[in-house]
């Protein structure tokens, strides 16, 4: 049993021995991991509520001893003093090959090329290419508290591959 699959059978007994579980209001949601998205589909990296003052920024970040990659959201603040904060985001298929030094995202067999690391002195930064483009993008929603419906703005950030023929490789 995987570990997400453990943790939701966890909570759920948690929830249902507290006495808090009722008939029909516990949802437990199942990801299948070995399936992944088709080349070219978008997949939602970061979506949250923000205020006037918020900007949200993204880019691609490695760490080369372990293979890994993820995209870094910056949250910018600056309604008094300017004020960053940044949450890193896991994306299921996004590595990093230390060999060629690219940041690759693969679905349904296919891997494209996100990006390219280069370093200087000491610093090793990743630039992205023009395959999978970090769109973000704001838009206001209707959130109802259950007391009256304002209007909030929410940012998302989506990683949209782009299957060139020259980038893709089947493996």
């Amino acid at each position: 049993m995987n570990p997400i699959k453990k943790m939701v059978v966890c909570l759920a007994a948690v929830i249902s021995t507290s006495g808090l579980a009722r008939a029909g209001q516990i949802l437990i949601i199942e990801i299948d991991e070995s399936r992944s998205a088709a080349p070219g589909a978008p997949v939602t990296v970061y979506e949250a509520p923000i205020d006037e003052f918020q900007s949200v920024n993204a880019k691609f970040d490695i760490d080369p001893a372990l293979g890994r990659a993820w995209i870094d959201v910056e949250s910018v603040d600056s309604e008094f003093q300017t004020t960053r904060s940044t949450v890193n985001r896991r994306v299921n298929g996004l590595s990093y090959d230390p060999e060629s030094k690219q940041v690759i995202y693969q679905a349904a067999g296919s891997q494209i090329v996100c990006g390219e690391a280069t370093s200087l002195l000491g610093m090793t930064r990743v630039r992205a290419t023009d395959n999978c483009p970090l769109v973000v993008s704001y838009e206001n929603r209707t959130v109802d508290d259950g007391t009256r419906p304002s209007a909030q703005m929410f940012a998302k950030v989506t990683l949209t591959p782009k299957a060139a023929p020259d980038q893709v490789s089947e493996r």
